[in-house]
């Protein structure tokens, strides 16, 4: 049916129209660069920890990545990257004072020895050997005074024997203690009894062995391997419950109950086709998780009369669950704490554990272990481009694990067609040694010069023709090294200063130093002041509001300013100028970020110079004046527009960029989309519908703010090249998944 056309409603629509095309900015085509650029398969997660104030979380991945989590949130706070031939199983947060900012954390895996994890360096503080092969379990004991010794820590070994660590405070690593007695065959599962007293451990023998702690004398053996039971029945998770209840998950997908003391059975179920990998439970025990290859995520729980009963089941993860971890603690605001999950899919999912079965999980990382990707802008006409190269082409690094690759992507011509533009080539390629994760990446401006960084160390190399091949796929660019300082620690951050060969470099520990690339031998101005602002009292009282910010690194982001005058960086989620010449902070005050305490996930500069946009996790965008730093007043209704059109976008905010001459244009990007915003209008308002319709509603025209761009595949980074030209690096999840080991499939009757 047609809309009505009275004349009142045909001078309301009138007035409706010319208040939409008043909103709309001026636009021109942009042509995208639709590309991977890298093959994105996320690592498998293969354990979960949590602190015991329930702030901080670690997942540790198959492929050596340790991350850690900020769980008042939640969001991902830290990457430690990792090596080719890391194979880690297991990690454990072993917190050896009373103060709760004071969490130290070992991993280990198939090598063998056991590493304890400095989040300052992110490099290992100690490595021991586990004198017993490969580790599958690390078991940290349930904390006591100081006066009775040091914290312990167990650890399942492949020969088939328990062996304790003494974590000492002050002193790094794990000092080896004893070994238990060996069983038949590895153990793969421990569980400290809540008094500290004794230790379960259990493995491809099929039964449980508790075990004095001081001792080692065996005090209690259960056999899971009855006349009825498979052979090779294996225990792959235990956990003890407050009051001492011990539930056992075995790879006949059983979950059963045990007295503790005399190993009575008080329930079994078999809510699992498959092997059950994972036990977790409520602070009060008297709810337990299970999950493993099938892959449901169960929920048990004790009535009023003492009796355990399955209430419900869910599959929020699509591949085996590996592992479920449980964050509570004391005085936190979400009663219950929160359940985490994560297996073989690679993500990382978080439950509310009281509303379990009410509320659907939560990703807290919607597009894990990102690539990182830096451009170059296309050579303007007359200006000198790199030899391997067209000048009508930019260039872009992609670094993925451990490999980096060198594209160039030609410009659209001025009179083709709007959409995509060309393909983009690979120029070369570069692999780290001993196939060590690359941590940051940079391009110069002009495109001579790329710098990137491990765990280890910082290189800078020049880019130029590579030496004609025989072969056809032979690189079309070469690399010169060019050295760099003995000193220079290894990066966290790098960025070019845009119009000149001085490259930013900032370590985890917050030191930033300015390397000039142009002098011979490499000058290099370390910033003082900015690695300072760590003794500010400000910056101490927020490394003890909980295990997590002790853990966060002190810069999280860095960018230069177009016309290479300062540098941006948000130090303990506070924005700090700093002019490049004189090497000190323009603002000695710290700038707020929008919302109290929300971290910050975007920054950019505008082209002019003159003002850098920030944005938030939660969606609350800020602009500061150039050099002053101060806050510019915006509209309420704006922000509060703004936010609602985030929140619509959907997916884990990301990033920010620039258009390169229109100095009001940013585009906010999420992994599932892009917003158009130009903060210095107001929103274009959406367009009305005559009548309700079911669904989101219907797009802005192009040129309106707050527009919003959905992208069919997750988002990895977008980033403007020139005026005309937009990479967009992206991939679906179901190619990224192709990779992974294939999930369970249960028949079902009828299909």
């Amino acid at each position: 049916m047609a809309p009505p056309t009275t004349p009142r409603e045909r001078r309301k629509r009138k007035s409706n129209a010319s208040e939409s095309s008043a909103a709309v900015t001026p636009h021109a085509y942009v042509a995208l660069h639709k590309t991977r650029l890298a093959d994105w398969r996320p690592s498998p997660i293969s354990h979960l920890a949590a602190s015991r104030d329930g702030s901080l979380g670690v997942a540790v991945r198959e492929d050596g990545d340790v991350e850690f989590y900020d769980l008042n949130g939640p969001h991902l706070i830290h990457r430690i990257p990792g090596e080719a031939a890391s194979a880690l199983t297991c990690s454990a947060i072993v917190e050896t004072g009373e103060a709760r900012q004071d969490p130290r954390v070992f991993v280990s895996g198939f090598s063998g020895m056991i590493s304890e994890v400095d989040g300052a360096s992110a490099l290992p503080l100690a490595t021991d050997d586990s004198y017993g092969g490969a580790v599958w379990a690390l078991a940290p004991a349930p904390p006591r005074p100081a006066a009775e010794g040091p914290a312990r820590l167990a650890a399942a070994c492949e020969d088939g024997a328990v062996r304790l660590f003494s974590v000492t405070p002050g002193v790094p690593g794990a000092a080896y203690d004893r070994a238990f007695p060996a069983a038949a065959g590895r153990v793969v599962a421990l569980a400290w009894h809540p008094s500290g007293a004794s230790l379960a451990a259990a493995g491809v023998d099929g039964a449980v062995h508790l075990r004095e702690a001081a001792t080692g004398r065996e005090l209690l053996r259960i056999s899971l391997r009855t006349a009825g039971a498979a052979a090779d029945l294996v225990i792959w998770a235990l956990l003890f419950l407050p009051d001492g209840t011990l539930v056992v998950g075995d790879s006949s997908g059983q979950v059963s109950f045990w007295e503790g003391t005399h190993g009575t059975r008080l329930a079994s179920f078999t809510q699992h086709s498959a092997d059950v990998l994972a036990l977790a439970a409520s602070p009060t025990g008297d709810r337990v998780w299970a999950a493993g290859v099938d892959p449901a995520l169960a929920l048990f729980a004790r009535g009023a009369d003492g009796r355990w009963a399955f209430l419900s089941a869910k599959r929020p993860h699509s591949h085996d669950v590996r592992a479920l971890a449980l964050a509570a603690g004391p005085g936190q605001a979400r009663e219950g704490g929160i359940l985490l999950s994560g297996g073989n899919d690679a993500v990382l999912l978080a439950h509310s554990a009281p509303r379990f079965l009410k509320q659907h999980p939560a990703p807290v990382q919607h597009a894990p272990q990102r690539p990182a990707v830096a451009t170059s802008p296309a050579a303007a006409p007359g200006a000198t481009a790199v030899a391997a190269t067209p000048p009508a082409a930019a260039l872009a690094v992609c670094a993925l694990r451990g490999d980096l690759d060198l594209w160039a992507l030609p410009r659209a011509a001025p009179d083709a067609d709007p959409g995509l533009a060309p393909g983009p080539e690979r120029l070369a390629s570069i692999s780290t040694p001993a196939g060590r994760h690359v941590r940051a990446a940079a391009l110069s401006s002009d495109g001579a010069l790329l710098a990137f960084s491990d765990a280890q160390r910082t290189v800078c190399l020049r880019v130029g023709s590579a030496a004609p091949g025989p072969e056809a796929a032979a690189p079309r660019a070469g690399f010169a090294p060019v050295p760099l300082p003995a000193a220079l620690p290894a990066a966290h951050l790098l960025a070019f200063v845009p119009g000149t060969a001085t490259l930013a470099s900032v370590s985890l520990d917050g030191s930033l130093h300015l390397v000039d690339l142009a002098s011979t031998p490499s000058a290099v101005r370390a910033v003082r002041a900015v690695h300072d602002l760590r003794h500010r009292p400000w910056s101490m009282r927020e490394r003890q509001l909980s295990a997590a910010r002790a853990l966060e690194p002190v810069v999280q982001h860095l960018v230069a300013s177009p016309d290479g005058r300062f540098l941006a960086l948000t130090f303990r989620r506070r924005i700090q100028l700093i002019n490049v010449a004189r090497g000190e902070l323009v603002a000695p005050a710290p700038v707020s970020s929008g919302e109290a305490g929300a971290p910050i996930v975007g920054l950019a500069f505008s082209c002019d110079s003159s003002t850098l946009l920030s944005l938030s996790l939660s969606g609350e965008v800020c602009m500061h004046s150039v050099p002053g730093g101060e806050v510019v007043p915006g509209e309420e209704h704006g922000r509060k527009a703004l936010k609602a059109a985030l929140q619509q976008l959907g997916g884990g905010l990301q990033g920010v960029s620039a258009h390169p001459t229109l100095p009001s244009i940013f585009l906010l990007h999420s992994s599932t989309g892009v917003c158009v915003l130009d903060p210095r209008k107001p929103p274009t308002p959406e367009p009305k519908r005559w009548r309700r319709a079911p669904g989101p509603p219907p797009p802005r025209p192009p040129g309106s703010n707050h527009r919003l761009l959905q992208s069919s595949d997750i988002l990895l980074d977008l980033t403007f090249v020139s005026p005309s030209d937009l990479l967009v690096v992206e991939q679906s999840w179901s190619e990224a998944r192709r990779s992974m080991p294939a999930p369970l499939h249960r028949h079902r009757y009828g299909s």
